[in-house]
């Protein structure tokens, strides 16, 4: 039995040749639905089989005038990328200021809210350790 249930756990968290997909947008496209809070209706979707994450950013943007406008943008990005927050930092300068910068590849549509996906990923892992556990 508990081998049984042991390859059941592994097959689930097995998953060769699963596309990620991540939303793509930026609020200079869509301003009304890409920023927080994020409304996913309509928002274009990136699909990759391997190599990608998921990026979401918001930067605050000076439109010459001293006004701070915010910009969100939510990416697909390769995961060839050693530091991709660094980067997009660096490709601001001056006129912009980055305030958040995320990457994530646990589950599909990871880039849409701010921690959600990464709190549910935690909390279903450990949920699985613990049933695990009490099955063992």
């Amino acid at each position: 039995m508990r081998a049984f249930v042991l390859l059941c756990f592994l097959a689930l968290a097995v998953q060769q040749g699963r596309a990620l997909q991540c939303y793509n947008c930026a609020t200079e496209n869509d301003a009304e639905n890409c920023a927080d809070p994020f409304d996913s209706t309509n928002i274009p979707v990136c699909t990759f089989d391997t190599g990608f994450s998921c990026m979401k950013t918001i930067s605050s943007l000076n439109d010459g005038e001293g006004n701070m406008n915010k910009i969100f943008t939510r990416q697909c990005i390769p995961l060839v990328l050693d530091d991709p927050c660094s980067i997009v930092s660096e490709e601001y300068g001056r006129s912009a200021k980055l305030e958040h910068c995320s990457t994530c590849n646990s589950s599909d549509f990871c880039n849409s809210g701010p921690k959600s996906a990464a709190i549910s990923a935690v909390g279903l892992a450990s949920a699985v350790m613990l049933a695990l556990k009490n099955l063992l």
